[in-house]
């Protein structure tokens, strides 16, 4: 059965030490047993992205991979599902990274070291003047409100994206 988020479609979590990884871009969830097992059979403890899922080495070597065995009691619980993104763009995985993160507030995620990477980003054109260098850091963790509205969520979150701070300062002037 597949794992819904919003409007996002993952695969069936699977187990990870018999995982077939795809040869695909994408953001991966990684999951552990519930012990209370309600709502779900799962819970999510880290959410992540690669440009190819399949790289040698990817899992067992990904900084988090300790916190997640300690989180899940043994390796044979962990799980992984795959919301496949074929042919997106560092940004594009990065921000539904970390809107899941936000969301979601996986405790591996917020345990993991820091990793800063460098994005390009810029208008459809291929030349080197329409695009500007940013450096995206890992989100902080984020709990809507009970109450909170989706258009207010939604509003809190396009502020705390990276760029808000200007794109706000542009509008005041």
């Amino acid at each position: 059965m597949a794992i819904e988020l919003g409007n996002l479609v993952f695969t069936e979590p699977v187990e990870l030490f018999c995982w077939a990884a795809p040869n695909v871009a994408g953001v991966f969830a990684v999951l552990a047993p519930d012990p209370e097992g309600r709502p779900q059979p799962f819970r999510f403890i880290y959410f992540g992205e690669s440009g190819n899922l399949a790289a040698p080495g990817f899992i067992r070597s990904h900084p988090a991979y300790p916190k997640w065995i300690k989180q899940a009691g043994s390796v044979f619980h962990l799980h992984i599902a795959v919301y496949a993104m074929p042919h997106s763009t560092l940004a594009e995985r990065s921000l539904i990274e970390a809107t899941l993160v936000k969301t979601y507030n996986p405790p591996c995620n917020e345990t993991a070291p820091p990793m800063r990477r460098e994005v390009l980003v810029g208008a459809g054109s291929s030349s080197a003047s329409n695009y500007s260098l940013f450096t995206v850091s890992p989100a902080v963790p984020w709990r809507p409100e009970p109450h909170v509205s989706s258009l207010s969520r939604a509003r809190h979150e396009a502020d705390s994206l990276p760029f808000a701070a200007e794109r706000r300062s542009s509008k005041d002037q």
